[in-house]
């Protein structure tokens, strides 16, 4: 397997901006957490590579278009979960699936399959 040069992702990759939420108190009448405070995070990545997997459900014919990403885990703040959304050439994105690439036990990079919204 071909190996990325160190740093590649943080050098040549677009700046993407992360809103992370934190904190606050969840109501489970409302499904809601009221008092979250917001962060930006700016971080480098791969530009989103375009792609489609079949989503089976009721209508097993459905499908959604995805894109994978890919971000380095160098400095990062935060860890990527499904359901967090970033900004990336004025482009919303929604995070579906998060995928570890470890060496050893060190996590060394994330890919990321995400969809526009």
């Amino acid at each position: 397997a071909a190996k990325l040069p160190d740093g590649m992702l943080e050098s040549i990759g677009s700046t993407a901006v992360f809103e992370i939420l934190s904190g606050g108190t969840y109501d489970p009448d409302t499904g809601l957490r009221a008092g979250q405070t917001t962060t930006s995070v700016s971080v480098r990545m791969s530009p989103p590579v375009s792609w489609s997997r079949a989503y089976r459900g009721a209508d097993s014919s459905s499908k959604q278009d995805t894109s994978v990403t890919y971000i380095s885990s160098r400095g990062l703040t935060f860890t990527p979960q499904p359901g967090m959304s970033f900004t990336l050439a004025g482009l919303s994105w929604k995070i579906q699936r998060v995928s570890p690439y470890q060496v050893k036990d060190t996590i060394v990079a994330y890919e990321l399959e995400v969809t526009h919204g």
